[in-house]
């Protein structure tokens, strides 16, 4: 949006790099709001949360706002992977769609990045011959289409699907 010359906003402002959140400060973070509304939750649990978003403030703090309108004071593990089902089954339509928009080979390589979680080298005999992609020339046609498309991103050495949901529901299909 902003480094796109054809884009409205070129160049319309200065670039800011955030890092994540310590793992630490968010967790604790988290369990203070929970025991200031008179909840309970699981460190572990909050520590599986993080993990399971890859410490993405979004993702997280979508995850803990499904468990914030549970009406359980105790969170339980079996509380949070039901709220984790159901994520992702809210969004299964619109993953649908997206499979719907991908052609068979994108959408083979789509699937493997997120069932790898992430790639670094996606052209490798292993990597092609385990999720059945085709010659190289294919996957790089198809990495090109879905990188163009904003499907997946190019991130600490590897490979991404940007929607850590959408990314979470291929790894079961």
């Amino acid at each position: 949006m902003f480094f796109n010359q054809n884009r409205p906003f070129y160049q319309s402002t200065q670039l800011l790099s955030l890092n994540p959140i310590q793992k630490e400060k968010y967790k604790n973070f988290i369990q203070a709001k929970f025991i200031q509304s008179g909840r309970k939750i699981n460190m572990k649990d909050i520590e599986f949360i993080i993990e399971w978003c890859r410490n993405h403030t979004y993702y997280i703090q979508y995850v803990c706002n499904m468990i914030y309108g549970n009406d359980s004071e105790m969170i339980t593990s079996d509380h949070l992977r039901d709220i984790l089902q159901s994520i992702l089954k809210e969004n299964e339509t619109l993953f649908y769609n997206y499979r719907n928009l991908l052609t068979e080979s994108q959408y083979r390589l789509l699937r493997a990045i997120a069932k790898e979680n992430g790639v670094g080298k996606p052209y490798t005999s292993i990597f092609t011959t385990t999720h059945k992609l085709g010659a190289a020339s294919a996957v790089n046609t198809s990495l090109s289409a879905l990188l163009n498309k904003e499907m997946i991103f190019f991130d600490q050495e590897k490979y991404q699907v940007y929607d850590l949901f959408l990314s979470k529901w291929l790894e079961t299909q």
